[in-house]
């Protein structure tokens, strides 16, 4: 699951909540159903946040916010699923690094808060290696301050490349064409960048 995806879903719940938790891989048979017996916030700013869950058969476990990208999802008592429905959603994690994150994100944010650019994105595993159209461009924030690229295939298809996630693997990054629309003033595009880096 996505780390913030589950912090919201853990700070709602409450003591006698009932809940289906469904981990990956090796972590597969913790899977079950659990009643939630209290809620945690660990120690220091933006704590991670835990559920201690107790099964039918009385085996009591303590999971949250720390694991999140070791479960695939979780499913509340009025049968809401939240994270992934099945493995193959789940975005595949890569070795990072900072270097090349700082590279290709000054590369990447020049197209921040435009539309219809195309660009070729090459790399070491597979993952990209075509022609793109960028749907969206969006400087996030957070601790690496990602640039995040939503990208459109030729056959319709979606991806998403980002600075610091894709880092250890892109190999090659280059602009083919301009954008048709800047949906930012370059003034408040550079206020973004003052304020977030």
């Amino acid at each position: 699951m996505e780390k913030k995806q589950l912090k919201a879903l853990i700070e709602g719940l409450s003591a006698g909540d009932k809940l289906s938790v469904t981990y990956l891989g090796d972590y597969a048979d913790r899977s079950g159903d659990f009643e939630v017996t209290r809620i945690t916030t660990g120690r220091g700013k933006g704590g991670s946040k835990l559920m201690h869950l107790r099964a039918a058969d009385g085996t009591e476990m303590v999971t949250g916010t720390p694991e999140s990208e070791n479960i695939l999802h979780v499913i509340t008592t009025d049968g809401t699923l939240h994270g992934f429905e099945v493995a193959t959603d789940v975005p595949r994690t890569f070795e990072t690094d900072p270097a090349a994150h700082a590279r290709l994100k000054l590369q990447m944010r020049d197209l921040v808060g435009t539309t219809g650019a195309r660009i070729r994105v090459e790399d070491s595993k597979g993952e990209f290696g075509e022609e793109y159209t960028v749907t969206q461009a969006e400087l996030l924030r957070g601790r690496y301050g990602q640039v995040k690229f939503t990208l459109q295939r030729d056959d319709g298809s979606f991806t998403s490349l980002w600075s610091f996630r894709h880092s250890g693997i892109v190999t090659s990054f280059e602009v083919l064409s301009i954008p048709i629309q800047n949906t930012l003033p370059r003034e408040l595009e550079n206020a973004e960048f003052a304020d977030r880096n």
